[in-house]
């Protein structure tokens, strides 16, 4: 057998030594740009994610001419309209239901009558299963009576013996009689707004555009005939002037105007 020299062994041993971490070098650095880590090809341990690799050189490359940088599209606003229709305008909340159901973010709410109710207490934090709740438990016959008489239980004993007496009510302002413009003044269903509103969580400071969403309610000038959007002042007073039905409740006086909703179809749309 021939024995090499040790000087010749030493030198043979280094240059296979070399090749062997050439050759694992160029493998670990292939399994670093694919994504996967060394061993058995999983992922890479915290510390050296290919991700801060993959950045780097990305950096290195030119942009492409005439292609722009990819970006995600801008969500388009949703606007939610709440119309009127009474009794029948309460399914709406099964509307605003469906809306949280499904993740669908409202922008803007803008409503008229009935809706206007609805959408008045959504916006001002009433919960969907608080506003039904509300709506299930309220009594509209009460809310709604075209009686502004006060209950009784409400009067001191001398009011109620003034009552007991008298058959016919007559106003006057002067000498002249004030003819009543509605058969009833509404007092009951703005006092019933009233209460509601002051317990909402959201008040309108300055304008509608700070409640929880941004609101409009819609009515019209009696006397002009236009439409009115109503987006500052009294939450509970727009409401109200928005949910007024001519000659039954009397409409509401707001800078000069006398504003209610005009439910005749021949005149003005419904959904102003």
């Amino acid at each position: 057998m021939q024995f090499l020299p040790p000087v010749l062994l030493s030198a043979r041993f280094f240059s296979s030594m070399r090749i062997l971490f050439a050759v694992i070098s160029f493998f670990g650095c292939a399994q670093i740009f694919a994504g996967v880590g060394p061993g058995d090809g999983g992922p890479l341990p915290h510390g050296n994610s290919p991700t801060i690799i993959r950045l780097a050189y990305d950096t290195l490359m030119p942009a492409a001419p005439g292609i722009l940088p990819s970006r995600s599209p801008k969500r388009p606003r949703v606007a939610l309209v709440l119309s009127g229709g009474g009794a029948r305008g309460a399914a709406q909340i099964g509307v605003l239901r469906a809306f949280e159901r499904h993740h669908i973010p409202i922008d803007f709410i803008s409503a008229t009558s009935m809706g206007a109710i609805i959408g008045g207490l959504y916006v001002s934090g009433y919960s969907v299963a608080e506003i039904e709740s509300i709506t299930v438990h309220t009594d509209w016959n009460e809310v709604l009576s075209l009686s502004d008489e006060t209950r009784r239980r409400d009067l001191f004993l001398d009011q109620k013996v003034a009552r007991d007496r008298t058959f016919l009510a007559v106003r006057f302002q002067g000498l002249t009689p004030i003819i009543p413009s509605a058969v009833a003044s509404g007092q009951r269903l703005t006092d019933w707004l009233n209460n509601e509103i002051l317990q909402a969580l959201y008040h309108p400071h300055p304008d509608f555009d700070h409640l929880k969403i941004p609101f409009r309610a819609i009515a019209t000038d009696l006397i002009s005939g236009r439409r009115v959007v109503i987006g500052d002042g009294s939450l509970a007073e727009a409401i109200r002037a928005s949910a007024t039905t001519p000659l039954l409740f009397d409409p509401i006086e707001r800078d000069e105007k006398y504003l209610l909703i005009i439910k005749d179809k021949g005149r003005l749309c419904f959904l102003c």
